[in-house]
């Protein structure tokens, strides 16, 4: 047998392995030309990664504690009820599917999706539920944004669409990240490969260790036997891309 573990006698603590790589330093404060429409632009912290990866998931190790920085959204939800960790989302006031081409969501919410500016919501990830029993969300991509009719439009899958009162939020825009705890990387635009973040309390990122998720494999064993693996942690592995490429633009 071949066997991956640890030894007690090797060093103190967990041995670990991490898909992340880990940024303690180099970030640099944002000015208004470095970030627009963000009101609290001093307050988001930036550094250029690079684009040989996306980072999809983000840690801060502060004090020992593991505190996950999630992707810039509205509304911004917490976990707050573990028995209906989507009650915090907005709501759907009422939806209209258009069959043309595939199943295609028209979903309309009078509350929420008020906005002026037409490219507010456009190419934001939506998750959002289905109707009947389907009250897992699923991802899609928002292809345009009607302000004048609090409305955006986006591909559906396989399963029942929402329906007025399912709920939904949104993320990845630039311009989501208004609160402290969130981040943003920038796959296209000007500022390519660029990492904007805000850590809990504003705190000034320089000095935190902050895991950034960078492969989505951290050990890859084929067509093999007899392998042991044991005493070890796995921690801060990226995401596979699971959104739909149904279309990008319109």
């Amino acid at each position: 047998p071949i066997i991956l573990t640890s030894d007690p006698s090797w060093g103190n603590g967990e041995a670990c392995i991490y898909g992340s790589e880990r940024i303690t330093e180099g970030w640099k404060r944002c000015t208004q030309k470095d970030i627009e429409n963000i009101p609290d632009f001093k307050k988001i912290w930036y550094i250029d990664i690079g684009t040989q990866f996306i980072p999809r998931a983000i840690w801060l190790i502060d004090k020992g504690e593991i505190k996950r920085i999630h992707i810039a959204r509205e509304p911004d939800w917490e976990e707050e009820n573990l028995w209906d960790v989507h009650s915090q989302w907005w709501e759907w006031t009422s939806t209209r599917i258009e069959r043309k081409r595939g199943k295609w969501i028209y979903g309309i919410d009078k509350l929420h999706l008020t906005n002026p500016d037409p490219n507010y919501f456009k190419g934001a990830t939506v998750w959002t539920e289905g109707s009947s029993v389907v009250g897992t969300p699923f991802p899609s991509k928002v292809i345009k944004y009607f302000p004048e009719r609090n409305m955006i439009y986006f591909p559906g899958i396989w399963f029942n669409p929402p329906i007025r009162h399912c709920r939904y939020f949104l993320e990845n825009k630039i311009q989501f990240l208004d609160s402290p705890g969130e981040y943003f990387y920038a796959e296209t635009g000007p500022f390519k490969g660029r990492l904007y973040i805000r850590l809990p309390g504003d705190e000034n990122p320089n000095g935190k260790i902050i895991e950034v998720a960078k492969y989505p494999f951290l050990i890859d064993i084929k067509n093999q036997s007899n392998i042991e693996i044991s005493g070890l942690t796995f921690r801060f592995s990226n995401i596979m891309n699971w959104m739909l490429r149904w279309v990008d633009t319109m």
